[in-house]
């Protein structure tokens, strides 16, 4: 055995002994023997600690085939030299078969992430995804009601993103924004609002990408297929605390697939009963615990928010509702220009540098000539006349706007999952451009009244 593999070993044995919270007199006993015919050397248990149990499983999972089902007998009777098989013990073990197994292990991950102030309870089950694939969410959704009956019977609350977001849908909106004013009250109406807004479109991907992915740092999840996400337990690893989950991709039959894992996992527990809350929301109710807790407060967090972009020409600003800041230092010139490297940016830029090659000027003027009448009319639409409109030409008085705006967006970028995606960029080639997506980007018609996406903006106005 490897040194490596010895380490992973360690880790493992530590994290089942440490899963219930109880450190046994015959658990200790049982590690003393794993000790003498591995053994571990002292620098190696140290070693252990520092690192994950998902980095473990992940050496462990290269190791002959011999060697990872020992392990697995081992992990078993760890779990049960106090002749009791807590269920957190043998959700671990579950995990640890499926991560090893060379069939399951290409379907099932386990991944350790440092514990957020976000907690995601042990006992929930979500369905996630990277990506809509409506095949799979088309069975789930048929199958909802067996789903959660199922998982409920093992003692798992099942989740699913769209069901939530169905019931906030169908509450008063009224009673949503004064319990929002309530857990919130630090937030602006508009804050209120968008967060609400956000909630109530809410799908899948989204959570999975905004939630997991940019609030809890869960990244690697970000381009996951279709699976079955769930905490398995917490490691100390060196001063950090990291939270083990377990993922399932979902392939074949979903429900053939549940009644294997929920057969198996309950076959292994030392006692038949299961303490489900039977605590659900009503008509006129919000749960304020568990996930539902998690779920509300990840969206009042105003921190790692992938936020919109509301541009308000009549007010002269730029609003981030998402975490409800205002970049109010910028002036009608800045904000003009910010819109307008916005609307040239699906276009692949502009680049103010001059041509070296004479042959290029005239074209180059008359490129400038376009850029510069597309920002007077946008510097008009905010209330300036677009014949004084700033000439972007000059670097002298270019590039002092794009440092106010860049100074405006450093000071929110703590609450920005990425706020280089915000600010103006130059490639390879000298091009500014703005990399946020267009669906990020509303505009607020000066007749109308309505925010109009980006791109249908740009159609209109151009």
């Amino acid at each position: 055995m490897r040194k490596e593999e010895r380490i992973a070993h360690i880790r493992v044995f530590t994290d089942m002994i440490m899963a219930d919270t109880v450190i046994d007199a015959r658990e200790i006993e049982c590690l003393d023997e794993l000790r003498a015919a591995y053994k571990f050397t002292q620098q190696e248990e140290i070693q252990a600690q520092g690192i994950t149990l998902a980095e473990a499983i992940d050496t462990l999972r290269h190791s002959d085939w011999e060697m990872r089902q020992e392990l697995i007998r081992h992990c078993r009777e760890l779990s049960m030299s106090d002749k009791f098989c807590a269920r957190i013990e043998a959700l671990l073990i579950m995990s640890i078969t499926k991560g090893l197994d060379d069939v399951w292990g290409e379907v099932s991950h386990i991944y350790s992430f440092p514990k957020s102030i976000l907690n995601i309870p042990a006992s929930c089950l979500i369905y996630i995804e990277g990506r809509h694939a409506e095949s799979i969410d088309g069975v789930v959704e048929r199958n909802y009601r067996a789903l959660f009956s199922e998982f409920r019977l093992a003692g798992f609350e099942f989740v699913y993103i769209p069901r939530i977001v169905s019931h906030y849908r169908e509450s008063d909106p009224e009673l949503i924004d004064k319990i929002v004013r309530f857990v919130a009250p630090q937030l602006s109406p508009e804050g209120r609002s968008a967060s609400i807004d956000k909630l109530l479109r809410m799908t899948t991907p989204e959570f999975t990408k905004d939630i997991l992915c940019n609030k809890l740092g869960m990244d690697a999840l970000r381009n996951t297929p279709p699976a079955l996400f769930m905490k398995i337990g917490n490691s100390f690893v060196g001063e950090t605390v990291y939270s083990n989950y377990l993922k399932m991709d979902v392939e074949g039959d979903l429900m053939r697939g549940v009644h294997g894992f929920l057969d198996e996992f309950t076959s292994m527990l030392s006692s038949d009963i299961a303490i489900v809350s039977n605590v659900k929301e009503q008509r006129h109710q919000f749960l304020y615990t568990g996930f539902y807790k998690m779920l509300l407060d990840a969206h009042l967090l105003r921190k790692h928010v992938r936020s919109r972009v509301f541009i308000n020409p009549y007010k002269e600003e730029i609003f981030l509702p998402d975490i409800d800041a205002t970049l109010s230092s910028l002036h009608r010139r800045e904000t003009a220009l910010y819109l307008t490297l916005l609307a040239l940016s699906g276009r692949g830029g502009v680049n103010f540098s001059a041509p070296s090659n004479a042959r290029e000027i005239e074209t180059y003027r008359q490129h400038m000539g376009q850029v510069q009448a597309l920002y007077g009319r946008i510097y008009g639409m905010f209330g300036g006349e677009e014949a004084k409109a700033p000439d972007l030409t000059q670097a002298d008085i270019r590039r002092p706007m794009l440092s106010l705006i860049k100074r405006q967006l450093l000071k929110v970028a703590d609450s920005l999952h990425n706020v280089g995606d915000y600010m103006v960029n130059k490639d390879a080639d000298g091009s500014l451009f703005i990399h946020l997506d267009d669906d990020l980007v509303s505009i607020r018609d000066p007749h109308t009244g309505d925010m109009v996406a980006l791109s249908e903006w740009i159609e209109k106005f151009s």
